[in-house]
């Protein structure tokens, strides 16, 4: 039989759809006898679709060298992952037809296989020059600005996408991360919540809009659709544990466990979700089964800061005199994004401006404005309320992430980075005011910090602090909770603060803040260096 009608009889093969046995004969006939142009491209495209692309890639080397033949080489040479050899035929083919866009696009998919999307990105700029409202290459360009972290200019294209296609759910979803990365989240959320309306099982549009209300602080409304990601992949650990945070942050404590421990059920050393359990038993007035959680971190973990300081906490470690810096570091960073609004709100957290009023109320001979020291400053809570007094303010807190939303509100002249004693070595500063709300709590032993303070302290300078107290059946100068805080005894900060050359000024018994629903009590203290 001739090769004409061996190929005529192939081709009625593939009309029957028989195209497994179509592959069989043109195989067949290329063993027998040199195949012609034709030949060869029908072995190559059944080669091809069989899978058999060495047999693909044979039959075209065996074709004629044109254009087409060397395009359909190079993604045979793609698809079996020799993506170099693939950019080698490729490039020589821009030498040759330098304005022919199908060359350009391959040669970009090649880059993009080995992640050279520097290199990918001119290539599919060409082809959009020549195309110029195709959606797949503006898509294309968009997410490589966007994986390039140039997130203005994938905007652009975005934009231009959905002008033409505003249901391209994909385009919008990336939109929406641009316009996060731009920090305006009011504009994401818009973008995530009209993908979901297209297509509301789209899972990283879902995922984007949830995490965005959580970062929001909306968190009824993050929950709804963290709840409704898990419907479509209910073994989602991510989604699982933020369900677990945004259940805590709502008070729904049995919602919060059961998430957590779906979490665990697939990662028995997920720690996080281990240590919020701990944080819920605490909440729950249940110590010994916050202790047990503490106690299984440090088997996965045993460094673990939170696990390591409370776990001294429930026990009641008469040794421990502070808090660890890494406790401190680790509980605040993980902390910072929902402080502002879980201690005013949450916890009706009024403690600088009770220190406000207590300065206020200071003879005013003892008034005067200054440089002010924030130790501990957080988030810039304090530094919001004696903005006004300061002519040069520094926060000093240890948590980087705290330091951020505080940097974020532009109060601080400087901040820094450090622990409160160590800081206190080092700089040569005084200071007219310093300033502690809600930090001698996470200190014991206050001798150091008091020395050091007078030390910073301009003449006739003025600390304020406060402090939690101590009961009176307490023995000891302070002692640590099982919160993890210091609770101090009055008589024991007059001894160290009198010791230093501190004079008090002026006290007052104040309710700190509420916790599960009942005041804090604590002392509000202000304090002068005798010159």
């Amino acid at each position: 039989m001739s090769e004409k009608n061996a190929l005529g009889f192939i081709h009625a093969l593939m009309d029957q759809g028989d195209w497994q046995q179509a592959h069989t004969r043109v195989a067949q006939l290329s063993e027998k006898e040199a195949l012609s142009e034709e030949g060869c491209q029908l072995r190559a495209y059944l080669a091809t679709l069989q899978g058999d692309l060495l047999s693909a890639e044979q039959a075209l080397r065996q074709a004629s060298v044109n254009l087409n033949n060397r395009l359909l080489l190079a993604s045979n040479l793609h698809k079996q992952q020799r993506f170099l050899e693939a950019q080698q035929q490729l490039l020589a083919l821009v030498v040759e037809y330098p304005e022919v866009v199908a060359v350009h696009f391959n040669l970009a998919q090649s880059y993009l296989a080995t992640n050279h999307l520097t290199a990918a990105l001119p290539e599919l700029l060409f082809c959009l020059a020549h195309r110029v409202n195709n959606h797949a290459l503006l898509f294309q360009v968009a997410s490589i600005y966007c994986q390039l972290d140039q997130h203005a200019v994938a905007k652009i294209y975005l934009e231009q996408l959905l002008t033409i296609e505003p249901h391209h759910v994909e385009a919008l979803n990336n939109l929406g991360v641009c316009h996060l990365k731009a920090k305006h989240a009011l504009l994401a959320i818009q973008c995530f919540a009209t993908a979901m309306r297209i297509d509301d099982q789209h899972l990283p549009s879902l995922s984007n809009l949830a995490m965005t209300l959580y970062q929001e602080q909306r968190f009824s409304e993050a929950l709804v659709y963290f709840e409704q990601y898990l419907r479509l992949a209910p073994r989602e650990i991510e989604i699982n544990y933020h369900v677990g945070v945004v259940a805590l942050m709502l008070v729904q404590f049995d919602r919060a466990q059961q998430s957590f421990q779906t979490v665990l059920a697939q990662n028995a050393m997920h720690v996080p979700s281990m240590l919020n359990l701990a944080a819920i038993a605490l909440k729950k007035r249940e110590p010994s089964n916050a202790l047990a959680w503490y106690q299984r971190v440090l088997g996965v973990e045993p460094q673990q800061a939170i696990a390591a300081y409370m776990v001294s906490a429930l026990l009641g470690d008469r040794a421990c005199i502070k808090a660890p810096n890494a406790y401190i570091e680790a509980l605040f960073d993980q902390y910072a994004a929902h402080f502002d609004q879980h201690l005013l709100q949450d916890l009706a957290y009024q403690t600088p401006q009770q220190l406000r009023k207590l300065y206020d109320r200071l003879p005013k001979v003892k008034r005067r404005k200054g440089y002010l020291l924030d130790l501990g400053c957080g988030t810039g809570l304090s530094g919001a309320v004696f903005n006004d007094i300061a002519v040069e303010m520094v926060g000093v807190d240890l948590s980087n992430q705290m330091l951020i939303e505080a940097q974020a509100k532009n109060i601080y002249h400087t901040t820094v980075k450090a622990d409160i004693v160590a800081y206190l070595k080092t700089v040569e500063q005084r200071f007219d005011i310093i300033v502690l709300a809600d930090v001698i709590v996470y200190v014991g032993d206050l001798t150091e910090l008091f020395a050091l303070m007078a030390m910073r302290l301009a003449p006739d300078g003025i600390i304020l602090l406060s402090v939690e107290l101590a009961p009176a059946t307490l023995k000891a100068s302070y002692g640590l909770t099982a919160t993890g805080r210091f609770q101090h005894q009055l008589p024991y900060i007059h001894h160290v603060a009198k010791a230093n050359q501190l004079s008090l000024l002026r006290e007052k018994t104040v309710p700190l803040r509420s916790q599960e629903g009942q005041a804090v009590s604590g002392q509000i203290m202000a304090f002068q260096r005798v010159a």
